[in-house]
């Protein structure tokens, strides 16, 4: 199911433009770009609690609630970066348990 996942969003992103990745639809909508990184940061999420069994430390917290909680920091956060940023940092995740 995962592997699905990783293959649609990959497919349905390949030929964004950093404009059509940042545009919001209003105020309180969530950019692609961002909704990309909310999937990466709930898969490490799902990933540490699962085959770890703990919760994201300090550090990783750090660097995953902003996508994880989106909201406003998100529309601020993730913004300016290309398709191949986005799906690089998914493809990371996915790969630190061999998925």
């Amino acid at each position: 199911m995962l592997n699905n996942l990783s293959n649609r969003v990959e497919k349905a992103l390949v030929n964004m433009s950093v404009y059509e990745l940042d545009y919001l639809h209003d105020q309180k909508a969530n950019k692609t770009g961002a909704l990309i990184m909310h999937l990466a940061a709930a898969e490490k999420h799902y990933q540490v609690y699962t085959f770890e069994n703990r919760e994201l430390n300090a550090e990783e917290k750090k660097i995953w609630n902003t996508a994880l909680d989106l909201e406003q920091a998100g529309r601020d956060t993730f913004k300016g970066q290309s398709v191949a940023y986005y799906l690089q940092r998914y493809k990371e995740v996915r790969k630190k348990n061999n998925f």
